[in-house]
């Protein structure tokens, strides 16, 4: 684990961590999302460099939890 970080996703609380895996050339950005009595995992994983690229900026904006009423407000 290179990092991890509370932020706000879908307007709830979320843990961030960005990992790598330099011997298979892996890089990943998962977050833990708690909404209400629900946890969910969104996760991307590319090359090196992955966890900082738009493609995985795009994936992690792009969740959503329909019907959940939003409980915070991003930074």
């Amino acid at each position: 684990i290179e990092s991890q970080r509370m932020i706000v996703l879908a307007g709830h609380a979320a843990m961030e961590a960005v990992m790598t895996m330099p011997s298979n050339g892996a890089s990943y950005l998962v977050d833990v999302v708690a909404a209400g009595q629900h946890l969910y995992l969104v996760a991307s994983a590319g090359r090196l460099g992955h966890s900082q690229s738009a493609e995985a900026a795009h994936f992690r904006e792009s969740f959503r939890i329909l019907g959940a009423k939003v409980k915070l407000k991003p930074k």
